[in-house]
């Protein structure tokens, strides 16, 4: 189909949860793996960037005294990531702000923060094996919705900063991970799209179901 043509090549690594060259390997790098366990495409985070969720929490609480909570929250979320530029979770909060505040609507087409984040999520995707087509993802697995969110809010930004070609490539993966969710499409992507999303859209089923 056209929308299989220009899905990307997704680089995808086969084997177990637990094998431990998959744990030596994850200390700063992030992973997809295809799970014989549960025979579905799992997002693993590096290992130290395991705790940034609470940290992206803290970062989101409201402040006492007002002022530029944008510009705070966005220094926040990119604190994070310089310390862990693999950090999902950082990544898809920063995403997602600058997209909602239509901040990438003042972006250049190849701004430097947009190219990076896109590059963490390449290379969240192992090489050791090739494979052309979908991968989906459970969405109920919280690490799996960093993952997902931030492909999503990656295309949104590109759009806003008028990339379009990086837009449509981004947007197109994007509907290939919630492909399984095709009944209720409305409320997936209302869950998608909040601050913190409940992951309870609907049942999810492997295609060996």
């Amino acid at each position: 189909s056209a929308r299989r043509q220009l899905a990307l090549k997704l680089r995808v690594s086969s084997g177990s949860l637990n094998s431990a060259s998959l744990k030596e390997n994850t200390h700063c790098r992030n992973v997809i793996i295809f799970s014989s366990e549960d025979q579905s495409h799992r997002f693993i985070p590096s290992t130290r960037s395991e705790a940034d969720l609470s940290i992206i929490r803290e970062i989101e609480r409201p402040i006492e005294n007002g002022g530029n909570t944008v510009g705070y929250h966005k220094d926040g979320f990119q604190n994070v990531i310089n310390r862990h530029p693999e950090s999902m979770t950082a990544i898809a909060a920063w995403l997602s702000l600058v997209s909602d505040c239509r901040l990438a609507d003042d972006f250049d087409q190849n701004n430097p923060h947009l190219i990076a984040h896109e590059l963490q999520i390449l290379n969240s995707i192992p090489d050791d094996l090739s494979e052309y087509g979908d991968v989906q993802m459970s969405w109920d697995i919280i690490e799996n919705r960093d993952f997902i969110r931030a492909v999503f809010w990656l295309a949104r930004s590109f759009y806003g900063a008028c990339n379009l070609s990086k837009a449509l490539k981004w947007f197109t993966y994007s509907n290939s991970l919630c492909d399984h969710y095709s009944h209720e499409t409305e409320e997936y992507l209302e869950d998608l799209k909040l601050d913190k999303p409940t992951g309870t859209v609907g049942k999810w089923k492997s295609q060996w179901d």
